[in-house]
């Protein structure tokens, strides 16, 4: 680690991860100075402009997601070096991340040194690569703009992630049932889908959706 601690907030939605995290980053030295299972009271905390060197942060966070936290932090912290320890290692993920500005990314089930290495990596030399992210995908994803979804679209997937058919989808959100085909329409041409329960195991396996 470096000579220096390392300060870190931590944000998981998941309160015995984020123990977890905090436990093995004290353990190699860093200083945790705010940890929060939300992604609204993590923007909230980031307004006061604390001292932070690392956000170490997941999808599944409370009130504002991963996916939206990254494209609000590129917006505002676009220099803030954030590592993701997440169970989500599909594809999309990987690339969407990237693309947003994460500069590392741990599998939830990494050792407590791999956690340690990504984090003073990210730290000390901006990036942490890896099997699971070679500097050759970090380098396309910074290029490519992956598919954003809207936040109407996010709640469309939650409701798909239900047994509530279409036309009930279409009550709870106040649409037209026309809205909602189209929306499904949308999902399955933006990631190459044909059917619903497909649409599920997608939103599952990226973190899109939490259950």
């Amino acid at each position: 680690m470096s000579k220096a601690p390392i300060k870190v907030i931590i944000a998981n939605g998941n309160a015995l991860m984020g123990a977890g995290i905090k436990s093995a980053l004290a353990s190699g030295g860093c200083k945790v100075i705010f940890e929060t299972e939300s992604g609204k009271a993590l923007l909230a905390k980031l307004k006061t402009k604390p001292q932070v060197d690392v956000l170490v942060t997941d999808i599944s966070l409370k009130h504002i997601n991963g996916f939206m936290l990254m494209k609000e932090l590129k917006g505002k912290y676009p220099n803030l070096k954030v590592v993701f320890v997440s169970p989500h290692t599909h594809s999309y993920t990987l690339s969407y991340m990237l693309y947003f500005g994460a500069r590392g990314f741990v599998a939830a089930n990494a050792d407590e040194k791999t956690l340690l290495k990504a984090v003073n990596d990210v730290h000390v030399k901006g990036y942490h690569y890896s099997k699971l992210v070679p500097k050759a995908l970090v380098e396309e994803s910074r290029e490519n703009k992956p598919e954003v979804l809207t936040p109407r679209q996010i709640t469309f997937l939650e409701w798909c992630c239900t047994e509530l058919p279409y036309y009930d989808m279409a009550t709870k959100m106040k649409l037209s049932t026309r809205t909602v085909d189209w929306y499904r329409d949308i999902m399955f041409e933006k990631f190459s889908l044909t059917n619903r329960t497909d649409l599920v195991l997608f939103c599952l396996r990226t973190g899109l959706v939490s259950l």
